[in-house]
């Protein structure tokens, strides 16, 4: 009697799966390259629409993190500081922790530095600081050129699983 008899045999499609990863591949690819140039249009936004120029002070740092140490017992500082800064605007005052951060060890400010805040007319709490569009424009274009290469990835894996492979060979 043979023992793989009753054994039920399930044949995978590679096509099927090919299909699935490169529909999955290219859905993140697209989402990554939306979701960059949303970015990049949020801070262009915000340069043209925050006109209003004013003087800021850096008030506090927020600090998370610790030191840690590697297997080669080397001390890394994997503390991080996000600014905390006031700005004036229309009478009022607002204070607000930055969206880009500082290695704890090498901040970019120092408490009670001088900062210049560009804000809305219309609405003060719209605001950015000019310094902070490096980081921003990193993650954009990381968002942007990811994405990319996932969509072409998949693109070339369909162009070779699905029409190069069907070509009849010579032989």
């Amino acid at each position: 009697m043979n023992p793989n008899r009753n054994k039920k045999t399930s044949k995978t499609n590679p096509a099927l799966w090919m299909i699935i990863l490169c529909v999955a591949l290219s859905a993140l690819g697209v989402l990554l390259i939306i979701f960059g140039i949303n970015m990049m249009n949020r801070n262009t936004q915000l340069r043209e629409i925050c006109t209003e120029e004013t003087t800021g002070i850096i008030i506090d740092y927020y600090e998370t993190g610790e030191y840690k140490r590697d297997i080669d017992d080397e001390v890394h500082d994997s503390r991080r500081a996000w600014p905390i800064y006031e700005y004036q605007a229309d009478g009022q005052t607002y204070t607000v922790q930055s969206d880009v951060y500082d290695s704890a060890g090498k901040k970019r400010y120092s408490i009670n530095e001088a900062i210049t805040v560009f804000y809305a007319p219309n609405n003060p709490e719209m605001h950015y600081l000019p310094g902070e569009s490096g980081s921003a424009s990193l993650a954009v274009w990381l968002c942007i050129g990811f994405g990319g290469l996932l969509l072409l990835f998949s693109i070339f894996a369909i162009i070779k699983f699905f029409i190069l492979d069907k070509k009849p060979r010579k032989r």
